[in-house]
């Protein structure tokens, strides 16, 4: 699993900063995974299969190597690189929209505690 993790993330050009960051795991954690020093649970197996837009068996699974050789050739590292960009920009836009709720709350709370 931690061969196929590292030749993922290297396929996608995505560093371990940011795998780490996608994941919700720290970057130290990480990279023990990869040089095979961690055990991973099977939520963070999930967190990095999402992050990287796999299924968790495809990264425990010795076909990876021929799924990303398929994707070198059908150009599926650009579609992943997109969706991997599409995947930050919706937790940022998710985060603006929490953001502005929490504002209009806190905006309305003091609206109703001081009423001119």
């Amino acid at each position: 699993m931690s061969q196929n993790l590292r030749n993922v993330r290297k396929n996608l050009r995505i560093t371990r900063v940011k795998l780490a960051e996608y994941a919700g795991i720290s970057v130290p954690y990480l990279a023990d995974i990869e040089r095979r020093r961690a055990w991973v649970s099977d939520k963070t197996l999930q967190s990095l299969a999402n992050a990287l837009n796999l299924e968790p068996w495809e990264l425990l699974c010795d076909t990876l190597e021929n799924k990303k050789e398929k994707n070198r050739r059908s150009g599926g590292e650009k579609e992943n690189r997109k969706q991997m960009a599409d995947l930050v920009s919706n937790k940022k836009e998710i985060l603006r929209k929490t953001v502005e709720n929490v504002m209009e709350d806190l905006i309305l709370e003091l609206i109703q505690k001081n009423p001119k």
